[in-house]
């Protein structure tokens, strides 16, 4: 998804798009708040991307999903470090 919504970039499109992607950007360090963070950003690409039934696959999955604590994992304060540079590096390109 995250190539579709690159090629949805590239093309003329609504700002909101791009806006939503931008908005979704963090640099959030707390666990719990960096999950929810974390969720906007992926969920921001899976809209741009326009594949509305990859995108319903994945919030089922992840409804699930999230009620195990051994999916979730405990996310420490340098997963989030890593993960806002890496959301970062996804959004510049």
């Amino acid at each position: 998804m995250a190539a579709q919504a690159a090629k949805t970039f590239r093309r003329p499109t609504p700002e909101a798009d791009r806006s939503g992607l931008q908005a979704s950007l963090c640099e959030e360090t707390d666990a719990t708040r960096f999950l929810r963070a974390d969720l906007d950003f992926h969920d921001a690409i899976m809209a741009a991307s326009g594949n509305r039934l990859a995108r319903a696959v994945i919030h089922t999955i992840n409804t699930e999903a999230f009620r195990s604590i051994r999916y979730i994992g405990e996310t420490t304060h340098k997963d989030c470090v890593d993960s806002n540079v890496e959301h970062r590096a996804i959004y510049e390109r």
